[in-house]
């Protein structure tokens, strides 16, 4: 009902919150157990099999795309989804390819292209420009919904669309990792080209949110430490170092962007510095 009627008055993003915490905390222990943790008798047997799980796990991320592009402004919730997506994600490779199997977590990435490039203040235009480059049949009203969710949101979805696309024997999981990655990447090098080139002016107010939200992305990508192989992160971000730090120049004086671009160097360092060899260690 949920899925087929969003608008439905009778919904209530408290009561959305409440399902989608129940469902972290039984998805974790219930949807496919691992074998070393639980005896697989009793309830533990019930969703412990591809085929049994599947359903379950299609039902929650199309609960997280519904909650992200109709209720985008509720913090708590948003909280909720995105610590469901992520725990399913990081309970191994099974669950995993389930999850990509699934279209609603297809979606989820193919909204994430999307909006890589958009900024909350975007255009109509440049919202019809950016979903016919990408392609695809998402509806206007769902990009529009999920546009509206705090930068700070969607950096946390990216995290779990990297953990959950991790998988290295899996095409499509490989195909969309590096959709999600290259969307980030080819909007932050427009920015610093026009940036460099002085064909946009660092204090213009459109700049400034694409510069929070490019840094934000990085960083969520950063955040994807538990995925499988982590040390791609550190190949895809170490290039872009010296562009995010090149950010300073022109921010210096801008707390939030300074503060995101510290937090981004803090959290890379801290997950990565072990996996960096000598030259990335000193870029």
């Amino acid at each position: 009902k949920v899925s087929a009627y969003p608008k439905e008055s009778c919904l209530s993003p408290l009561l959305a919150k409440t399902l989608m915490w129940f469902f972290r905390r039984w998805g974790a222990a219930y949807v496919l157990p691992l074998s070393d943790d639980y005896h697989r008798e009793g309830i533990f047997a019930r969703w412990s099999t591809p085929e049994s799980a599947s359903p379950i796990i299609s039902f929650c991320a199309t609960l997280s795309l519904i909650y992200f592009c109709h209720w985008p402004q509720e913090k708590e919730l948003q909280d909720e989804s995105t610590a469901l997506l992520l725990i399913l994600a990081k309970k191994g490779p099974f669950v995993r390819q389930l999850m990509m199997v699934s279209p609603s977590f297809q979606q989820i990435a193919a909204l994430h292209s999307i909006c890589a490039s958009l900024r909350h203040n975007a255009s109509q235009a440049e919202i019809v420009a950016s979903m016919s480059s990408f392609g695809g049949h998402l509806s206007v009203e769902a990009v529009k919904g999920y546009q509206r969710l705090p930068y700070s949101d969607r950096a946390r979805v990216l995290t779990c669309l990297v953990v959950g696309c991790s998988d290295m024997d899996n095409d499509k999981s490989n195909a969309v990792l590096d959709s999600c990655l290259k969307a980030v990447s080819n909007h932050f090098w427009a920015l610093c080209e026009a940036l460099s080139k002085k064909q946009a002016k660092a204090n213009d107010i459109n700049v400034q949110e694409s510069a929070c939200l490019s840094i934000l992305l990085y960083g969520g990508i950063v955040c994807a430490s538990e995925m499988s192989e982590p040390e791609r992160v550190s190949h895809f971000i170490t290039p872009y170092l010296s562009q995010l730090s090149g950010l300073m120049t022109y921010y210096a004086a801008d707390l939030t962007i300074c503060e995101a671009l510290l937090k981004l160097f803090r959290d890379y360092a801290e997950r990565y510095l072990a996996m960096l060899d000598r030259d990335q260690c000193i870029s």
